[in-house]
């Protein structure tokens, strides 16, 4: 009886778990607290095949060798239905007649405890796996986009669509820019356009402007070189797996030109060696302009000119002008004593020192002049003059004044 008794017990339990498998985890509210059901064996098909291939009636045929019936007491061992432990250490679920529920604080029988765990398992899993599929396609996408990448120098000058340009400058027609695409095992077809820029307060173009672009085919790796002085921004297009990718480079100031220093009256170009007047003013123009330097100070202008100035206890002056791409030009001049050519000398006097109509003048060297109030011209040059000012001039000789 004993032998049945187990048997009888495994069985319940293999009903058990076999209807909690497909079935889940059936949840249900009662008074707050949350029960498991489980499927007594009672509740299973009127017939059924058993593993030695006998039938099981209403009256559960258990074995090939006994039948236990509902009403059989077994001698010497507690009663299964009274929900006690079943001698040997099995522990049975309460099976009766009708349905077993395993309430809050009695023991779930371990086999079932770890269906409930496998099946809570395969829910997360199944669960998890939709996101763990997007996050795959969104690394994957961004890791087959091509990476543009523009530099000079060795240095990043990598920069997105539009915004504020930044400028660099040079004064070399070598290489602005190179130009490499990674691939990342996609075909790709790669286009460029050099922009030239007339305007260096407007911002870089924008991903609206690209399609009107002139656009060069061109494989990478690329290099850029100027074909003339300017300022130049360069833009990349890459197609790639049916999207196009952008980028474009700061702007590059290219400039080969010294900066040119002028006297200011005459319009004409300094000279090294040459004598020039105390109170001489000279102009310096340069597109790209950084600084002027008398004897080596800094200086800045008063009324868009500069004054020259001898050296401490000297007649020498050097004056010096540098633009942004590192060009300069230097001279140095010579600027007599008050006194020269000598205080016992007679100074030679012009017939007229103020300059107040339009005509010609004849003005000679070391004499100071005076030009009349408004704005004037001279000789062919284009430099227009600030009137009501002294002035000298360089050379003797013909002038022509007009306002």
């Amino acid at each position: 009886m004993r032998r049945n008794l187990k048997k009888a017990a495994a069985f319940g339990l293999a009903v058990l778990i076999g209807c909690m498998m497909p079935m889940g985890t059936m949840l249900a509210e009662e008074s707050g607290e949350t029960a498991v059901s489980v499927v007594s064996e009672n509740d299973l098909p009127e017939e059924e095949n058993s593993s030695d291939n006998e039938t099981v009636s209403g009256e559960e045929n258990l074995s090939g060798e006994e039948n236990v019936s509902d009403e059989e007491n077994v001698p010497d061992e507690k009663d299964a239905s009274d929900g006690e432990d079943v001698p040997d250490g099995e522990n049975a679920a309460d099976v009766t007649d009708g349905e077993a529920a395993v309430s809050e604080g009695e023991d779930v029988p371990e086999a079932a405890a770890v269906a409930l765990q496998q099946e809570s398992a395969v829910t997360a899993v199944l669960t998890a796996e939709p996101e763990a599929e997007t996050n795959d396609a969104q690394t994957t996408d961004s890791a087959a986009a091509p990476v543009i990448s523009i530099t000079r120098g060795g240095a990043d000058k990598t920069f997105p669509l539009g915004g504020e340009l930044t400028f660099e400058y040079t004064n070399n027609w070598g290489t602005m820019f190179d130009v490499s695409v990674s691939q990342n095992d996609l075909e790709i077809t790669s286009y460029c356009y050099l922009d030239k820029v007339t305007d260096r307060e407007a911002a870089a173009k924008t991903l609206e402007q690209m399609d009107s672009l002139g656009w060069m085919k061109q494989d990478p790796p690329m290099n850029f070189r100027p074909l003339r002085d300017g300022c130049y921004v360069v833009y990349i297009k890459v197609e790639a797996g049916g999207q196009n990718h952008y980028a474009r480079s700061c702007g590059l100031v290219v400039d080969t030109v010294k900066p040119v220093i002028k006297e200011a009256v005459s319009g004409t170009v300094l000279a090294s060696g040459q004598t020039y007047p105390k109170g001489t003013r000279f102009l310096v123009e340069d597109d790209n302009l950084d600084s002027v330097w008398v004897n080596q100070q800094p200086v800045t202008p008063e009324n868009g000119s500069y004054l020259m100035v001898a050296k401490e206890n000297s007649t020498s002056c050097e004056i010096k002008a540098v633009d942004k791409a590192g060009n300069e030009e230097t001279y140095a001049i010579t600027i007599p004593d008050s006194g020269s050519p000598g205080d016992d000398e007679e100074q030679p006097k012009p017939d007229n020192t103020v300059i107040s109509e339009s005509k010609d003048y004849v003005l000679q060297a070391g004499v100071k002049y005076h030009l009349a109030a408004g704005k004037w011209k001279v000789n062919d040059d284009s430099s227009v003059y600030e009137g009501d000012n002294d002035f000298y001039v360089t050379a003797d000789g013909t002038y022509h004044f007009s306002k």
